[in-house]
């Protein structure tokens, strides 16, 4: 059981995580489906606890949420991310994506737009050199005010991907309302559809259907098996992640698998 002592102290670790930058990137593969290369990656959250100590967001996620750090994490994330990415861009890596989830919370905010781009400006990359994700639970907070916030992105140029889609109950609803490009279909859906008999295959066939008809891309996560890599792409899925492909990489890592 943890008690109120225990996560004031949690607290004050994850605020002097923030102050020291002890979080830092991971980045998860991207593969395109189609010819199964590599076409980007996932920037995922991780608190530098010592030298071979890599905390995943289970271990702070809930309290940062709880005590409103998360968009302060997510914000050095995204700095992070912009400068691994100009470094690559320098080295004439320019066909690779990287996505940097956003927390609610940042949307709502009016200098969100402002500040994002202005870390764009300073790493001197252009607007799509990075994506944009946003859940759906994150846009039910404000409705409205995220979707002000998101066309402002988008008209700027900044690529939106809509997170974990299905694991909602009003989806099909925002997708008329919400500026986006992509979205990623979540791992309980895509985990069942190698089950002929249930109703996960079927759900991801529609989905991915009506996803292409709006111009929007699909990308499945937690991909763990062959199975489902080759239903995904026999359904048309444009991309897919997941054990099967890599699990996250270090930014040297992740530099390491992008061909020359």
């Amino acid at each position: 059981m943890t008690t109120q002592a225990t996560r004031d102290a949690l607290f004050r670790d994850i605020e002097r995580a923030i102050e020291t930058d002890a979080f830092e990137p991971v980045f998860q593969p991207v593969i395109r489906l189609a010819d199964g290369a590599l076409a980007g990656f996932e920037a995922l959250a991780r608190w530098r606890q010592g030298p071979e100590a890599l905390a995943e967001p289970s271990a702070f996620i809930e309290e940062a949420l709880a005590r409103n750090l998360m968009g302060e994490i997510s914000r050095r994330i995204l700095r992070s991310v912009c400068a691994i990415v100009r470094d690559w861009r320098a080295e004439g890596i320019d066909n690779i994506f990287v996505s940097v989830n956003i927390v609610g919370h940042d949307l709502e905010r009016d200098a969100f737009v402002a500040e994002t781009l202005d870390l764009l400006h300073a790493a001197d990359l252009p607007p799509g050199a990075i994506k944009l994700e946003i859940t759906e639970q994150q846009v039910l907070r404000d409705p409205p005010a995220v979707a002000r916030q998101l066309a402002r992105l988008r008209s700027a140029g900044v690529k939106i991907l809509f997170d974990d889609f299905g694991s909602g109950f009003s989806s099909f609803t925002w997708l008329t309302k919400l500026p986006a490009d992509a979205l990623k279909f979540d791992h309980a859906l895509i985990s069942g559809i190698a089950d002929p008999r249930g109703p996960h295959l079927k759900i991801v066939r529609a989905m991915n259907a009506l996803a292409h008809e709006l111009g929007l891309e699909t990308i499945a996560e937690g991909v763990e098996s062959e199975r489902e890599r080759a239903i995904l792409a026999e359904l048309g899925c444009d991309f897919a992640q997941g054990r099967l492909f890599a699990m996250p990489l270090s930014a040297s890592e992740a530099r390491a698998s992008i061909a020359p």
